[in-house]
């Protein structure tokens, strides 16, 4: 239903939108979702009650956004889709990654058709995770579907992990957004109002634009340093689950499967192409 608020506010209602799967790991775990805690601080859902940072009723949520979707789930749609349009489709995942792990376990073929998979997951550096201390949290609410996308063999597999997506910051980027005068701009800024709050009482600095950072290596490549290397993910580990292992030396002797994004190279320019592309927006369905 976020979804469908969304496509109608960028005038994209003609889209078609999927219902997706619930993630394998939902009743085994009670945080299931982007619940996160600090010490001293009660849990916190990061992008608010409705998931869009309180603020779907202010911009016309309604009845209508919970009905009209495709006949097909998400996992079957995905897989149509790549089989009328072979190697011509690339999947950008930035949530938890069941969907396409069930289309791979229904459709093996699948990394045949797809042209490349861009995902916001993972951890890789420093920031060994947000969820816990070692997994960021798509990787966590379904370990075995991460490990499972990660190892089916697809030929383009870029990986936006958190290293990389805290190079930016929501401040920032909301700010640019407001002052180009564009007809979303201000919803951008309130979006962002929920997130970037639960960040400043986390006593953090800035407050990441994860999801920006695979869209934008698809708009802007050039804008990206990346290295080729072996991933995993932590499938049964207590304390380790849904952490990302990059074989950076090569130890475990299996091929590359994964390229991770490791600097963005000018990041002035990474805020001023995704503020363009907002400005672009809403377009008409003509």
């Amino acid at each position: 239903s976020n979804a469908k608020l969304i496509l109608r506010l960028a005038g994209q209602m003609k889209a078609p939108v999927a219902l997706g799967r619930q993630p394998s790991a939902v009743g085994d775990h009670d945080d299931a979702g982007a619940v996160v805690s600090r010490e001293g601080m009660k849990k916190t859902l990061v992008h608010g009650e409705d998931h869009m940072g309180n603020v779907s009723a202010k911009y016309g949520k309604c009845a209508a956004d919970r009905t009209g979707f495709h006949e097909l789930d998400a996992p079957e749609f995905i897989y149509e889709l790549c089989k009328r349009y072979p190697r011509d489709i690339t999947l950008v995942c930035i949530g938890p990654l069941h969907n396409l792990a069930a289309a791979l376990d229904a459709h093996p073929d699948l990394p045949e058709l797809l042209r490349e998979v861009v995902i916001m997951g993972g951890a890789f550096g420093e920031r060994r995770g947000n969820r816990t201390p070692s997994a960021e949290a798509n990787f966590f609410d379904d370990p075995d579907a991460a490990q499972a996308v990660l190892t089916a063999g697809f030929e383009h597999l870029i990986l936006a992990g958190l290293d990389i997506t805290h190079q930016t910051d929501m401040l920032v980027l909301r700010k640019a957004c407001l002052q180009s005068g564009s007809s979303l701009s201000q919803f951008v800024w309130d979006l962002c109002e929920n997130f970037i709050s639960v960040y400043h009482d986390w006593g953090e600095t800035l407050a990441p634009a994860h999801d920006t950072v695979p869209i934008m290596y698809l708009l802007r490549p050039d804008l990206f340093e990346s290295q080729s290397v072996r991933v995993e993910v932590e499938t049964k580990g207590e304390i380790t689950r849904g952490m990302s292992i990059a074989d950076w030396k090569g130890q475990w002797n299996k091929p590359k499967n994964c390229t991770v994004l490791r600097k963005i190279t000018d990041r002035d320019e990474f805020y001023r192409v995704f503020v363009r592309a907002i400005a672009r927006l809403p377009r008409s369905e003509s």
